[in-house]
C-alpha cells in the first residue's frame, strides 16, 4: 500500500508493520475476545506515553479470520489538525497470547474512495465482525508479571544501558560513577520500546525491545538498540511516567 506520507501512518510504538504473513503462518487460531483485549491492552499502554485526546469513548471493530484479526479504531486524536483518524491493526496469537503485529493510522477523510484504504477498512468491515466501545477513562498500564523471558529482557535492558555509560565514560568524556541507580519503565513482554531514566542526571533512553516482531527472538542477543532522548521538553514528560511504572535497578559500569 502506498500513500502520501500526510495522510498515512505507521504506529512505532503501538506496534510494527513487517513480515506479516510468516507470522500468520506460524500463530495459533484467534478468538474476538483475545483480540479485543489485544487492543485494548495496546491502546491503553500507547495513551499512557501520550497525552489523551479529547474523545474518550473510542469504536473498535474486529474480524477474526483462523490464525488473523483485523481491527478497525475511530475516535483516537493522534494527528494534529486532523478530525477524523482511523487506525487499523492486525493480529496474531501465538502460543496463547494475541498481539499486534501491524498498524497504520489514516486521515480517514482525505483517504475516502480511495481503493487501497477502502481495502483495508473492508479487511473489517468486508465480512461479519464484533463491535465493542473503549473507553479511555478507564484506561490503565496492564503489566504482565515476571516471568522468566520478562527477566531475561531486564538483564538485557541492564547490559544494554551498562554498555552505553560505560562507553560514555571511555570515549565520550563522560564521568558517569562506577555504581548508580537506574528506573526501567515496566514493560510486557510484546511491548516494542521501554525507556530507561537515569534519576541522578536525569537522563532518558529509549530502548529497542524487538527488532521485528512481538514474537521475534530479539532477547537472544543480548543487548538492544538504545538512542538517548535529548528534548528537554520530552523528557520532563516521561520522566514523571517512568519513575510511576518504574522498576529500580542498580548497575556497575565497566572500566
Amino acid at each position: 500500500m502506498k500513500f502520501a506520507s500526510s495522510l498515512r501512518f505507521v504506529l512505532p510504538i503501538l506496534a510494527y508493520t513487517g513480515t506479516f504473513a510468516q507470522l500468520a503462518n506460524a500463530a495459533d487460531a484467534i478468538d474476538s475476545r483475545a483480540a479485543f483485549a489485544a487492543v485494548r491492552r495496546s491502546v491503553c499502554f500507547n495513551e499512557y506515553w501520550s497525552n489523551r485526546p479529547d474523545t474518550n469513548l473510542l469504536s473498535v471493530a474486529v474480524r477474526t479470520d483462523g490464525r488473523v484479526a483485523y481491527a478497525w479504531i475511530e475516535g483516537l486524536h493522534w494527528l494534529y489538525n486532523v478530525p477524523h483518524v482511523a487506525v487499523s491493526l492486525q493480529l496474531v496469537s501465538e502460543e496463547g497470547k494475541a498481539a499486534i503485529v501491524a498498524s497504520n493510522i489514516y486521515n480517514a477523510d482525505a483517504l475516502k474512495g480511495i481503493a487501497d484504504f477502502e481495502d483495508e477498512k473492508n479487511r473489517v468491515f468486508g465480512a461479519p465482525y464484533e463491535n465493542k466501545p473503549l473507553k479511555l477513562s478507564e484506561c490503565a498500564p496492564e503489566l504482565d508479571p515476571d516471568t522468566p523471558l520478562k527477566q531475561r529482557m531486564l538483564v538485557n535492558i541492564e547490559r544494554t544501558i551498562v554498555g552505553q555509560l560505560t562507553e560514555s565514560n571511555a570515549n565520550a568524556g563522560a564521568h558517569y560513577p562506577r555504581r548508580l541507580k537506574i528506573v526501567i519503565a515496566n514493560f510486557n513482554v510484546e511491548s516494542m520500546t521501554t525507556y530507561i531514566l537515569i534519576p541522578d542526571t536525569n537522563e532518558v533512553t529509549y530502548v529497542t525491545l524487538h527488532d521485528y516482531d512481538p514474537f521475534d527472538d530479539t532477547v537472544e542477543k543480548g543487548t538492544y538498540l538504545s538512542q538517548p532522548v535529548y528534548r528537554r521538553s520530552e523528557i520532563r514528560l516521561l520522566r514523571g511516567k517512568i519513575m510511576k511504572i518504574g522498576i529500580e535497578r542498580e548497575v556497575q559500569l565497566g572500566k
